[in-house]
């Protein structure tokens, strides 16, 4: 999931990380992404969200308040666990691989 990271990275986005519980090897095998313990953080003022993992705090967010943390409402659920209906009716452009 981090090639991802890895790649936007390349193209010239700003990348903020994170992962509930392998940050820590993350951190450790692409020291040049940048790395956060809090969702907050990698949220506050993001143009886009790339969702790469199922964790359950990701899956459990709400839209309408993470909608609020973000300057771009766009999310990319790259594992298709997020509720496409409810991202949209909160106002966010909603991209699910493999989805209409």
């Amino acid at each position: 999931a981090l090639d991802v990271a890895v790649r936007l990275k390349g193209l010239g986005a700003d990348v903020i990380c994170t992962d509930p519980k392998a940050i820590d090897n993350a951190r450790a095998r692409h020291p040049q992404l940048a790395f956060t313990g809090v969702v907050g953080d990698a949220l506050r003022d993001a143009e886009a969200v790339v969702l790469l993992t199922e964790w359950p705090e990701y899956r459990e967010l709400d839209p309408r308040s993470t909608a609020a943390a973000v300057a771009s409402p766009l999310v990319v659920d790259g594992r298709n666990v997020l509720d496409p209906a409810a991202w949209r009716a909160a106002g966010w452009t909603y991209v699910g691989l493999g989805r209409p």
